[in-house]
């Protein structure tokens, strides 16, 4: 597997910062469509212009590290760890701005480089240096 090469992929901030410069009328907007104590999921939505009926549309979801996976690490070094990640602290934060920079790139920016952000590229980096493990949830109920 390729190495992940921070040049080949652009950051979220620098997404919205193109997409502010070219639509300054536009907004981000987000909804939380599951928050179950265990996973987010989020749509983002970047509208270019207030009357924009096809905004680019992205969706993202984080895993929560809750205090119980930090009681049960075994080292301080682990626990430590899991206690700096995002997911500890603001999983709702960091799956929204990874919905945004998804949705900026369904409307064609920087996507000659990659649509993957440096952000979620840094998560598979450290998913695959913990085993390659992922919290199990339940899927969510389609009604």
């Amino acid at each position: 597997m390729a190495r992940f090469d921070p040049d080949n992929y652009v950051s979220v901030a620098a997404r919205i910062t193109a997409f502010i410069t070219k639509y300054p009328k536009g907004s981000l907007q987000s909804e939380v469509l599951v928050n179950d104590g265990q996973r987010v999921l989020m749509r983002g939505a970047a509208y270019r212009h207030p009357d924009d009926n096809r905004p680019g549309v992205g969706h993202a979801e984080e895993m929560r590290i809750t205090q119980t996976m930090v009681d049960k690490a075994v080292s301080r070094d682990d626990k430590r760890r899991l206690m700096s990640m995002p997911n500890y602290s603001s999983p709702i934060e960091n799956c929204e701005t990874s919905a945004f920079g998804r949705a900026i790139a369904s409307l064609g920016f920087e996507v000659d480089r990659q649509v993957a952000s440096q952000e979620e590229m840094r998560k598979v980096e450290r998913m695959i240096a913990n085993g390659g493990e992922r919290a199990k949830t339940a899927k969510p109920k389609l009604s």
